[in-house]
């Protein structure tokens, strides 16, 4: 999913609600075409219609993917850690699967958000799971959102 798609389908998800009957508690989010799957954190519900999202209040989790375009896994990762007006607090590499990746905490001062990322290499695309909540959760969210990016499986 591009990130233009992506912006689309979340303001859609706002504008139009997205209700219980098109949520079901925890379970796996997920992207078959992108080869990637995670269990969702706790207390978070994955949409039926789309399993590569998940929400809880006014928090959203998110599968991506990001074309490399000839960049560098480095370069596009940079890109992403400062798009929207950005703060990077943290970033560590990782491995997963096998494939080199990059774990980032972002805090977006302009939409009053905090996010925990994870940047995975897989040729051509950079695949980005994405936690996002307001700044004043994510503090009691993040041992949730920590352990569900564990769990991601890459095939």
């Amino acid at each position: 999913m591009t990130k233009r798609n992506v912006w689309l389908t979340v303001f859609a998800v706002v504008l139009l609600g997205c209700g219980p009957a098109g949520e079901r508690a925890g379970g796996v989010m997920q992207d078959p075409t992108l080869g990637v799957s995670l269990q969702a954190p706790s207390g978070w519900r994955v949409q039926s219609a789309s399993p590569d999202m998940a929400s809880k209040g006014d928090s959203t989790g998110l599968i991506l993917e990001e074309r490399m375009l000839g960049r560098s896994f480095e370069e596009v990762v940079d890109a992403l850690t400062s798009e929207f007006g950005a703060e990077l607090l943290s970033r560590a590499p990782r491995t997963i699967n096998g494939h080199d990746a990059v774990e980032a905490i972002i805090h977006y001062p302009q939409g009053g958000s905090k996010a925990l990322k994870m940047y995975i290499h897989k040729e051509p695309s950079v695949i980005e799971v994405s936690f996002v909540t307001p700044v004043e959760a994510f503090d009691s969210e993040e041992a949730a959102l920590r352990q569900a990016l564990g769990t991601i499986a890459i095939r």
